[in-house]
């Protein structure tokens, strides 16, 4: 566990730290692990340069799908699998 975090911790600190940074901040050197000032609203633009809320029904629709269709054929072979008989059975 310590060592997950040693090599992690870091990556989520910049992963977070950076979501709030400015333009010119990103492209500073020496890199900036945290911004100076909190922008929140780096989110609201993220959220409404593109049109996330289609590319999350798509991801739920093809999850749905994929699952309900995993169970149906799991159904079917597990009932085929204790109700026939079959060689090696």
């Amino acid at each position: 566990m310590a060592g997950f975090l040693r090599t992690q911790a870091p990556e989520v600190i910049f992963c977070v730290g950076w979501s709030y940074l400015l333009g010119p901040e990103i492209l500073a050197i020496p890199i900036r692990w945290l911004p100076s000032q909190a922008r929140f609203n780096n989110f609201a633009d993220a959220w409404n340069s593109a049109p996330f809320y289609h590319y999350l029904f798509n991801s739920l629709f093809v999850a749905l799908a994929v699952t309900a269709s995993t169970l149906l054929f799991a159904s079917l072979t597990g009932h085929a699998l204790a109700k026939f008989s079959f060689p090696g059975r």
